[in-house]
């Protein structure tokens, strides 16, 4: 817990954790993958992955060959995202701003930044920088 002008709020990793492990909040998060269409071999990108919570499921999708990038700019919630990914195959985690992201462009194939674009300055900024990550998608006629 901690205070903000004399209001006592939860501490907001354990919060953020809670509210994923919910009904809903499991219902949202598996919805929110699966419109992912994350294949084996992909790489995937979570921008403001938070403490992590997304990071296994996204490992599942990708594989023992595939990659998974989580990035936050906040120190506290990289180290539970870190502790989260231990023994998770192609996870790394980073620091980074959702405005200035540190991958190279076009070098993942899924990209998700769910419930932190109220939080950055320039959303439009933060949604282009995700579209200069994202890899051009493949025809699929052939």
């Amino acid at each position: 817990m901690s205070t903000t002008l004399g209001v006592t709020r939860p501490e907001q990793a354990s919060y953020m954790l809670r509210a994923a492990a919910s009904n809903a909040g499991r219902a949202y998060k598996q919805q929110l993958i699966d419109l992912l269409d994350i294949a084996r071999g992909q790489t995937a990108l979570d921008v403001g992955c938070g403490p992590g919570t997304d990071l296994p499921a996204l490992a599942e999708r990708v594989g023992e060959h595939g990659t998974v990038i989580g990035i936050d700019r906040d120190p506290a919630m990289l180290a539970q995202a870190r502790e989260r990914a231990t023994g998770l195959h192609g996870v790394e985690v980073c620091e980074g701003d959702a405005h200035a992201l540190p991958i190279h462009p076009g070098s993942v194939d899924r990209a998700k930044i769910d419930r932190v674009l109220m939080h950055v300055e320039e959303p439009d900024a933060a949604l282009a920088q995700l579209h200069r990550a994202r890899r051009p998608r493949r025809s699929r006629r052939a």
